[in-house]
C-alpha cells in the first residue's frame, strides 16, 4: 500500500540516444530466463473457473498454514510447483540437446548464446545471476545443471550462480518478498529431487550471495 517502487521518473533516465554509438562503448548480451510455474502462479493464475479457482486458492492456505511453523511459505516468495521443476528440466534438455530438433532455427548467434548458456570452452565468456527469489534461483541451478555440476571427485561446483538483489521483482504481491535475507543463499528446497540427487546434497557453494542485500526499502524505486 505504501510502497513507492512502482513509481520512477523517466527524466532522472540518461537519454539512450545520447549514449548509443559513443567511442568506446562497450555491448554485453544478455539472456533471459524466465522462472518456471510457481505455487503462486498454481493458486492465482491457474483455472479461472469459479470452483477451481476456489479450490486453488483454499490448496495453497492451507499450504500456508502447514508450512508457517517451519518458518516457509507457499505463497511468500513462492517457490517452484511440480510443473515449474518440469519446465526447467525442459530447458535443461533443449540446451543439451541443441541443434537436435531445431535443425531450421540454427542461426550463428544462436549458436553462441547456446555456447554461453552451457558456459562451454569455446562460447563467449559469461556470467549467471538471479534475483533472491526462490522460483527464479530454483530455475538457474535446474537449467544449467549441465553447467553448474561438480567436474571432480571433490565435489567442487564447476561455476557459480550469482544472487543480486537488485534483481528482485517489484511488485505489490507477497510472493516477490524474499525469505533470503542480507548475504544469505536462497533456499533450494526441491531442487535436489528434480535433479535426482540425494536430499542431503549440499548447494552452499554453488551461490554467491555476496551481493544480496535481501529485500528492496520499502520506499525505494525498484
Amino acid at each position: 500500500i505504501v510502497t513507492s517502487d512502482m513509481r520512477w521518473n523517466k527524466k532522472k533516465l540518461a537519454d539512450p540516444d545520447t549514449i548509443k554509438g559513443k567511442s568506446g562503448n562497450t555491448k554485453k548480451r544478455i539472456i533471459f530466463i524466465r522462472h518456471g510455474e510457481s505455487l503462486w502462479n498454481q493458486a492465482f493464475n491457474g483455472s479461472k473457473r469459479p470452483d477451481k479457482f476456489l479450490y486453488q486458492i483454499i490448496n495453497a492456505f492451507v499450504g500456508e498454514m502447514i508450512t508457517f511453523p517451519e518458518f516457509d511459505s507457499v505463497l511468500i516468495d513462492s517457490p517452484l510447483n511440480e510443473m515449474g521443476f518440469a519446465q526447467a528440466k525442459t530447458l535443461c534438455r533443449s540446451i543439451q540437446n541443441y541443434p537436435k530438433g531445431r535443425q531450421d532455427e540454427v542461426t550463428p548467434q544462436l549458436d553462441r548464446d547456446i555456447a554461453a548458456l552451457r558456459g562451454a570452452e569455446n562460447g563467449p565468456s559469461s556470467v549467471v545471476v538471479s534475483s533472491n527469489l526462490r522460483r527464479a534461483t530454483q530455475t538457474a541451478v535446474v537449467a544449467l545443471w549441465d553447467r553448474l555440476k561438480s567436474s571432480d571427485q571433490n565435489g567442487t561446483f564447476s561455476d557459480e550462480i550469482k544472487v543480486l538483489s537488485s534483481l528482485q521483482e517489484v511488485s505489490r504481491n507477497i510472493d516477490t518478498l524474499s525469505l533470503a535475507g542480507n548475504g544469505m543463499a536462497v533456499p533450494l528446497q526441491g531442487v535436489a529431487d528434480a535433479l535426482n540427487l540425494p536430499e542431503s546434497t549440499d548447494f552452499g557453494d554453488l551461490l554467491n550471495s555476496t551481493d544480496n542485500f535481501g529485500n528492496k526499502p520499502i520506499f525505494g524505486t525498484g
